[in-house]
């Protein structure tokens, strides 16, 4: 059965379709939370297939929680409660096409004609991740929503940040691109990840003085140029032909032209281009951290003796080689017979890349967890298994034609075993 959160920030309304639900013998398909803390422990605990919530929620809003709850239940899917009153306004968030809107009901028999709705199986809900990124940046702008965002490229792993004031998109920040440059660079990413960060306090001076609208369209049109200026004096002569005939601020999108700022407490107002320098430098001191790391866990992997784990693998028919690299590839641990011509540090650092995308994937697709692979090659079959939130990984070689994996497999896992209590003083792996 279909599991589904309810977010709404109104008491009477919850309190009344709570009853309902209970009556109706459908709490244990139906949850209810009347803010985003309490919809994200609900979410966790249950497994939910698909969240219904407000955009105007206190502290934490209806964006926000979608992008949040993601991270612990990957493939949920997502609907908001279309609250405006005018048609207007309605029109506007209608043409959002990837995001899925439903009307909020006022009573409880539009809620009953509500759940009949969502809880059929072709409910066109979507999940966060097929929002596009110019629809989700509209929402921030029709809710006048004052946020900063990490944004990162799921192709390159490269970083950027946006700031909106009040809906307005006020600055941009991306490596050796500023401003409008900047947004134009990753306005044209494809469904990158989106992390709100805290703004502690600060603000951030306008950079940007065209719209969402201008730049999502110059965006379009860099993308199908494969063209990107480099610099900002290449900017001003770049041909965007009529796009500059577009009107700036779309009467029907920003109603006003200056936003009135009410800030209760002092605000420091910064440069984002400094953010994103913070943002380089907490990543270059993160990697040099992970650096050391993998320098002291090889060292005492070195010291470790493994000798009667790696003397079992040496007596397995086809063995080849054995190797143990941290998560840079760097080899800590190595054996190999005379015949092997292949090079382990090349296949280390390939492996390693390998290890670190299926991890990756494993958790984006609520797969669980991986911790173990064999390929299947001309020249040999590679098995790789790996514990410790991946610290290191352990591989073994046999010849193409070996016919004893399942052996050589259980050698692996010994030698991960021996390395977890030893180093980290955990339990035995639990192997699936």
């Amino acid at each position: 059965m279909k599991k589904i959160l309810i977010v709404l920030n109104d008491a009477i309304l919850l309190s009344v379709f709570k009853s309902w639900v209970f009556r109706s013998q459908k709490k244990e398909t139906i949850f209810f939370a009347k803010e985003a803390k309490q919809a994200i422990d609900i979410a966790k605990n249950n497994s939910i297939d698909l969240l219904v919530t407000e955009l105007n929620l206190p502290e934490i809003d209806g964006l926000e929680l979608t992008i949040a709850i993601r991270s612990y239940v990957p493939e949920i899917k997502s609907a908001f409660f279309l609250t405006a009153s005018s048609l207007l306004s309605r029109e506007k968030f209608k043409r959002l096409n990837s995001v899925c809107f439903i009307d909020k009901p006022n009573s409880l028999k539009d809620f009953t004609q509500f759940v009949g709705l969502i809880e059929q199986p072709d409910f066109q809900a979507v999940f966060a991740h097929q929002i596009t990124l110019a629809d989700f940046l509209k929402l921030i702008e029709f809710e006048k929503k004052t946020c900063l965002l990490t944004l990162e490229n799921q192709l390159t792993q490269q970083r950027g940040l946006l700031y909106f004031e009040h809906g307005l998109l006020y600055d941009a920040a991306y490596p050796d691109l500023l401003a409008e440059q900047a947004a134009l660079e990753i306005l044209r990413w494809q469904k990158p990840k989106i992390l709100f960060r805290s703004l502690q306090n600060k603000k951030f001076s306008r950079q940007i003085q065209i719209s969402l609208t201008t730049l999502l369209a110059k965006a379009a049109v860099v993308e199908k140029l494969e063209v990107l200026p480099k610099n900002r004096e290449s900017i001003e002569v770049f041909s965007f032909e009529n796009l500059d005939k577009i009107e700036t601020q779309p009467i029907e999108i920003i109603e006003e032209e200056i936003v009135q700022e009410v800030v209760e407490a002092p605000l420091e107002r910064v440069s984002l281009q400094s953010e994103m320098a913070l943002e380089l430098k907490r990543r270059f001191e993160q990697a040099a951290q992970v650096e050391q790391e993998s320098r002291v866990l090889g060292m005492k992997m070195r010291e470790l003796n493994l000798d009667a784990a790696i003397h079992a693998l040496q007596r397995i028919n086809n063995y080849m080689a054995f190797a143990i690299f941290d998560m840079s590839g760097e080899v800590v641990v190595r054996d190999q017979l005379p015949s092997f011509v292949l090079q382990l540090e090349q296949i280390s650092a390939n492996v390693a890349m390998l290890v670190k995308a299926l991890a990756k994937i494993a958790t984006d697709t609520g797969l669980k967890k991986l911790d173990f692979v064999q390929m299947n090659f001309e020249l040999s079959i590679l098995q790789a298994t790996w514990a410790v939130e991946t610290k290191f990984v352990a591989v073994v070689l046999l010849s193409p034609d070996a016919n004893n994996a399942g052996l050589a497999r259980v050698h692996l896992n010994k030698i991960c075993d021996c390395i977890c209590k030893e180093l980290f003083d955990c339990d035995a792996l639990a192997k699936k």
